[in-house]
């Protein structure tokens, strides 16, 4: 879902389609720390994407394109209501819960609030749910979000050449089919729907929708291309492994948690994934789905297992002899503990720097 023509590394820095997203905020010490604090394997896993290093994609690779001029006239329109405070009294007359609104729109111009931060602050996910329709269109139409097959990069200008929900421009779905797309949580579209009128959200689902975007390589699939990927990975393999050693007890002068078995031998793996279905669930999709690759059976490597493993690695992790090495089996074979897995060490987990 990005065509951005550029043969090099695309890095947008700060900026999602005019605006900051500034609650994507790079992560500290602080971050760092708790996510070392977490009392389970699971907690780690669902802590290090997001709070851990999800921040650093986002704010190198960036979303621009027609989306920004697009962003300002959806702005030009609204930006009187977006930036009116909500009253105590207007936000109870929506029958919303007044403190749980503003703990998490804040006192004042919340509208705004919500915008940058629901919206702005999550294009990237917004745009690749478009092209992933069956899992969020009211009616699980796939592949809404269509993208050319080819374009010459020397002659078609990006405009011409790029993706769109040419399904809402025609008339053949509608921007209340799509709006689950823009806020895949039900408690936002509960906040969109009970505070703002219903033409501006039409309006926030069109321009979003319709509007041509560019991605740096960081904020997508390909975000290995860009060497920032595998400067911000190992602080987060780092931390796992300071969490499984038993004499690494310290971020700088701040203790951390252990497991109860501090390798994490004793664990249980975290299987998560929004792609999978249950049977009848979706209209597209009426079988039962299960997104391959995130339970702890599954192969590290999908298919022919091509991708070489350090002879100990294998040795290790394959203990049953199939040829394959499973998520739970690559974890325990990387046990910072055991000399003969990892073929490298971190030569140090002082973070003077945290103190």
């Amino acid at each position: 879902w990005n065509n951005n023509p550029d043969p090099e590394i695309s890095r947008h820095l700060f900026d999602a389609c005019g605006a900051e997203p500034y609650h994507k905020a790079i992560p500290t010490c602080k971050t760092h720390l708790a996510i070392l604090n977490g009392n389970s394997l699971g907690m780690f896993q669902l802590l290090s994407p997001g709070d851990g290093h999800g921040p650093m994609h986002v704010q190198v690779g960036g979303v621009w394109g027609g989306c920004t001029d697009a962003y300002a006239a959806f702005q030009e329109k609204w930006g009187d209501l977006l930036k009116t405070t909500l009253s105590d009294k207007e936000i109870e007359a929506t029958g919303l819960d007044l403190r749980s609104f503003k703990n998490k729109w804040g006192e004042t111009a919340q509208r705004q609030t919500m915008i940058e931060k629901a919206i702005m602050g999550e294009y990237f996910h917004i745009y690749r749910s478009f092209w992933r329709s069956h899992m969020c269109a009211v009616d699980n139409t796939p592949a809404l979000l269509e993208c050319p097959d080819n374009c010459d990069a020397d002659s078609t200008p990006f405009e011409e050449c790029a993706c769109n929900v040419n399904k809402l421009t025609n008339g053949e779905t509608d921007w209340e089919n799509l709006f689950p797309c823009v806020l895949n949580s039900e408690s936002n579209r509960e906040y969109f729907n009970k505070t703002m009128p219903t033409e501006l959200l039409k309006d926030l689902t069109t321009f979003l929708a319709t509007s041509s975007v560019l991605e740096g390589e960081m904020i997508e699939s390909a975000s290995t291309a860009d060497i920032v990927f595998w400067m911000i990975h190992p602080v987060i393999e780092r931390l796992l492994v300071a969490k499984r050693l038993p004499t690494v007890t310290k971020m700088g002068s701040q203790e951390f948690n252990k497991w109860s078995v501090v390798d994490g031998s004793a664990e249980t793996w975290l299987e998560y994934s929004y792609y999978n279905l249950e049977a009848g669930a979706n209209s597209y999709h009426p079988e039962a789905y299960k997104c391959y690759g995130h339970a702890s059976d599954d192969p590290v490597i999908p298919g022919d297992q091509s991708l070489p493993y350090t002879d100990a690695v294998t040795a290790i992790a394959d203990a049953d002899g199939d040829g394959v090495v499973t998520n739970w089996e690559f974890f325990l074979a990387l046990d910072p503990n055991n000399m003969d897995g990892s073929d490298y060490v971190f030569d140090n987990f002082e973070w003077n720097h945290c103190d």
